[in-house]
């Protein structure tokens, strides 16, 4: 739901973000859709194309507000967001 979110928040269509991170069209329709998980390594690059943290993804709805993802941040203790780093930094390699 989250990924819908952000990518409509840019105006970008499944094919445009499809596009930009080399992810097909149907696997990012599928992931919309819940039937589909993506890997570290897709949500690395759908965090670089949509300017988002990779913890976004995870956020309930609840926790959407005039805030947005501020609001949880305060919540998320810093060794997860840690943990989610050091694994795209380990498994993502960064582009030049």
């Amino acid at each position: 739901m989250n990924l819908k979110r952000f990518r409509n928040d840019l105006k970008m269509s499944q094919l445009e973000l499809a596009a930009v991170t080399g992810i097909s069209h149907n696997f990012i329709n599928n992931i919309e859709n819940e039937r589909k998980w993506p890997s570290v390594k897709t949500i690395a690059k759908l965090v670089r194309a949509l300017n988002v943290e990779p913890y976004h993804f995870f956020m309930p709805e609840a926790k959407w507000n005039i805030d947005g993802a501020d609001f949880f941040k305060k919540e998320l203790s810093d060794s997860i967001a840690l943990v989610v780093k050091e694994q795209c930094d380990r498994y993502i390699k960064s582009e030049p």
